[in-house]
């Protein structure tokens, strides 16, 4: 059974009946129904079963090569384009044997591989292992593909070769002579074999093969051994086999030696016969259609697109297809892991890295994917405050340092007094003394989001008692200490003494001030702290005069005004003197 893209319909021909003979017939499926076209062509293969079938893209019609009947096995080679049968003559091909054929899209040849070939009279059977080419109406051998060898296979041989088109080769399911399961795959004119995770049991692998085009997979049906049938379903894809038996039931009954082709028209897999082991086996003339679950698909993202160092990333995986429920497993290129379809991570640095995640369906399929991403510096803040410490009443500019991460940036501040602001830079004046915490928010444009806290110390606004130590001398030139003792405010302070005499001088909290005379002065001393806080405070003091006998306006003379005093008491008496001399000269004499 093969099917033919350009003409949109499905073509089987042969077969063996339920006598163990070999039918002749050719019957077309279009749409949902099948028509016998055996009386309408003028030639047809001789009838039989097991021959290779397939579309030949390159020539542009259906391919048959081989199989045999009860009497003989065939090497012949046949076309059939539009409605008929045409045999073709090339001038060599494979010697006579039951085969399997696929069209080879990247080496545009169909391929033919193995078979197997029977003594009809001995029974005396031989497995092949070569490795043919068809192309442009000529059969060509592979000598040197690399493909298993007959010994290596079981007496079944080779599967079903099928296209694989998702993964780019041909695909050989085999069980070998042991009963393992293996594959083979080939490409550019060279076979491999491909490990696999947990394959079919070995008699699977006999069953009917075919890409799924709807579920982008290769399908496997049915198979058995010489003593049993079976009726599983599996898909195939990129090495990895899944059962989906339990979720395809009710399926198909047990069957072997099907024939099973995508139908393009349809959009599914279609399968027809079959039977079961004789001699009480069963041969069935019914048809199926497998609307496949698509092989999964994940769609990996991260949110923000570019992370943040140091700020945790959203990373979700997206499926598609497949069979729920679906699990996840992420690698994140830094060493980091981390499972679920929705998940986070935060980067420690910097960097270009390569987010892989792989998920797991129900059903075991798997799928990756990858995200290359570019971490950059994380948002970081350094707020400050200035002045700090302050003093109530005065104005507080608060900035928040944002810097990296993605701006514009949005800022909130709680300034720790119950009071709040926004933006990057903002003022506020404290009203009450005390510690507060101020904690600026930033958020970016990129969803990085950080906290922050300073420290703000207020103090009151300055205030100044002051005290005065006078000396115990009197009169001018006695010197007094005066202290301020500041309460409040902010250090350091600027302080600035009158000492009530005139005189006014800057200095410091404790000074000592000389008076030129005695009497009552009144001292003031006005201190500036840090950030202009202004606090005063004033004392009397009390210079006293000092006292001579009864003289008292002496009292508060100095020293120098007393000579001067002196010596004009001595001019005085000194003229008196003079003139009582120029009296007495004269004759004149006091009279008292």
């Amino acid at each position: 059974m093969a099917y033919n893209p350009a003409t949109g319909a499905t073509i089987l021909f042969g077969g063996q009946d339920p006598r163990g003979g070999a039918d002749g017939d050719t019957w077309i499926f279009q749409g949902s129904a099948w028509v016998n076209l055996t009386t309408s062509l003028l030639v047809a293969p001789p009838a039989r079963w097991g021959g290779g079938f397939t579309y030949d893209a390159r020539d542009g019609y259906l391919l048959l090569f081989g199989g045999r009947n009860s009497t003989q096995f065939f090497s012949d080679t046949w076309e059939f384009e539009g409605d008929q049968w045409v045999q073709l003559h090339p001038p060599s091909a494979p010697s006579p044997r039951t085969t399997s054929l696929a069209y080879d899209p990247g080496d545009l040849y169909v391929v033919m591989f193995g078979g197997s070939w029977e003594n009809l009279t001995t029974g005396l059977s031989v497995r092949y292992s070569d490795t043919w080419t068809f192309n442009a109406g000529r059969w060509s051998a592979l000598p040197d593909s690399g493909g298993p060898s007959a010994a290596t296979l079981s007496p079944q041989g080779s599967g079903n070769l099928v296209d694989d088109p998702a993964d780019g080769y041909l695909l050989d399911p085999a069980a070998t002579a042991a009963g393992a399961a293996t594959v083979w795959t080939f490409t550019n004119g060279s076979w491999s074999e491909r490990p696999t995770n947990l394959p079919p049991p070995a008699s699977v692998l006999s069953g009917s093969d075919a890409w799924d085009d709807d579920g982008t997979s290769v399908l496997l049906f049915g198979g058995g051994n010489p003593t049993v049938a079976n009726n599983q379903t599996w898909l195939y894809r990129d090495g990895t086999w899944v059962n989906l038996t339990a979720w395809a039931s009710p399926g198909p009954p047990a069957r072997g030696g099907s024939g099973l082709i995508f139908d393009g028209t349809g959009n599914f897999a279609l399968l027809f016969g079959g039977g079961t082991v004789p001699p009480n086996g069963t041969d069935w003339g019914d048809s199926w259609s497998f609307t496949g679950v698509p092989w999964p698909t994940v769609t990996s993202s991260v949110n923000p697109s570019a992370p943040e160092a140091g700020y945790a990333a959203s990373f979700s995986a997206l499926p598609q297809g497949g069979v729920p429920p679906y699990s996840a497993v992420w690698e994140f290129g830094d060493g980091g892991t981390s499972a679920g379809t929705t998940t986070t991570h935060a980067y420690a640095r910097t960097g270009v890295f390569a987010a892989n995640v792989s998920l797991t369906d129900g059903a075991g399929a798997t799928a990756q994917d990858t995200i290359l991403l570019t971490v950059i510096p994380g948002l970081s803040i350094h707020p400050f405050a200035s002045p700090s410490p302050t003093d109530v009443g005065v104005t507080v500019y608060f900035a928040s340092g944002a810097s990296s991460g993605v701006p514009p940036y949005a800022v909130e501040w709680s300034f720790g007094d119950g009071s709040n602001g926004t933006g990057a830079s903002v003022n506020h004046v404290f009203v009450a003394p005390g510690n507060f915490t101020a904690n600026a928010t930033v958020n970016d444009s990129n969803g990085g989001e950080t906290t922050h806290s300073i420290n703000v110390v207020v103090n009151s606004e300055p205030s100044v008692a002051v005290t005065a130590a006078p000396s115990s001398g009197c009169g001018g030139g006695t010197a007094a200490t005066f202290t301020a003792v500041i309460v409040g405010g902010t250090a350091p302070y600027q302080v600035r003494w009158d000492f009530g005499d005139g005189i006014a001088a800057a200095g410091n909290l404790s000074t000592e001030h000389r008076y030129a005379t005695s009497g009552s002065f009144v001292v003031a001393v006005t201190v500036t702290d840090a950030v202009r806080g202004v606090g005063s405070g004033s004392v009397k003091t009390l210079i006293p005069a000092c006292s001579s006998g009864g003289l008292s306006f002496f009292v508060e003379v100095e020293l120098g005004a007393a000579v001067v005093l002196a010596a004009l008491a001595a001019v005085v008496l000194l003229q008196v003197y003079r003139r009582r001399r120029l009296l007495l000269r004269r004759g004149l004499r006091w009279r008292w």
